[in-house]
């Protein structure tokens, strides 16, 4: 087989397999050429990379992708709504696509559509590895290789629906049913239920659990609420373990929670005091 660069009819049978492995060698030669001026700035010669990887590999959603992108940095954004479009309907699981897609319809103000199709990806219960978007996953390997030139491509990856995919901790009932331990639940509309029990924001926890430096840059005593799924057997608690139960958890917090922690407290003391008087009580006979 020749090496990339060489003309596809030196390859035997020149329509057939061996043509077609070479032309998507020379598209992923053009994607990397292309987004490399596209990431510097030069996003006129990284359409034509790009327009010539569509020459090659016109069925490949990353080459849309590609596209999509460029247009966009060129102001195009019907033709890179059109890219994005094309890329998933050859590949419907393209995240990056999908994000894409809803950041383009965003600029046009088309609420709706936007809407629609961030639901789709929130709805979406399905694991990815590699994952299917950009932001998640290697652009290079630690040794410098293209991770999708090696075959680790999100078009081809292992993916696991987190509602039913789990093959161990399985529980068979008599009925022939099957629950599957620390698999997602379902709505009544059949979509994933995440019970993370959080709100996934920043609150303002007070001085008490300030820290002495503001490293983030949002403010000393500014912490992103822990998510409370687990939360029995994943102490001790608070950013820097200071609370070894739940209930000192709750008394350390201020601030934004300061009025929730009163209530709390006010409640430790009432159940505290009722517990005392029934202990001294001689009439007190166990339910």
């Amino acid at each position: 087989m020749p090496a990339v660069g060489e003309r596809a009819d030196h390859v035997e049978g020149s329509h057939g397999p061996g043509r077609v492995i070479l032309d998507g060698r020379r598209a992923s030669s053009h994607i990397e050429v292309g987004t490399d001026h596209l990431v510097n700035g030069r996003s006129a010669l990284a359409l034509r990379e790009f327009m010539a990887a569509e020459k090659l590999d016109p069925k490949n959603p990353r080459v849309h992708y590609a596209l999509a992108d460029a247009y966009l940095a060129r102001g195009k954004t019907v033709e890179a709504e059109r890219h994005a479009r094309r890329a998933l309907a050859l590949f419907p699981d393209y995240h990056d696509a999908r994000l894409f897609l809803t950041g383009v319809l965003l600029v046009g103000n088309r609420y709706e559509e936007v809407i629609s199709e961030c639901d789709r990806l929130i709805d979406d219960p399905t694991f990815s590895e590699p994952s299917q978007v950009a932001a998640y996953r290697d652009e290079r390997f630690p040794a410098g290789q293209d991770p999708v030139a090696l075959g680790v491509d999100p078009k081809f990856a292992i993916k696991v629906d987190l509602t039913k995919d789990q093959p161990d901790n399985q529980v068979h009932y008599s009925d022939g049913s099957v629950f599957r331990l620390g698999s997602l639940t379902k709505d009544a509309n059949g979509k994933a239920v995440v019970e993370l029990f959080g709100d996934l924001k920043q609150h303002d926890m007070g001085p008490g659990l300030a820290e002495s430096i503001d490293e983030a840059g949002n403010g000393r005593a500014m912490f992103l609420t822990r998510n409370l799924w687990g939360v029995g057997s994943s102490g001790p608690y608070l950013h820097d373990g200071r609370a070894t139960t739940l209930t000192e958890a709750i008394l350390e917090h201020g601030g934004e929670a300061q009025s929730s922690r009163n209530q709390f407290a006010q409640r430790c003391t009432r159940s505290a005091r009722a517990s005392q008087c029934a202990a001294r009580s001689p009439s007190t006979k166990p339910k």
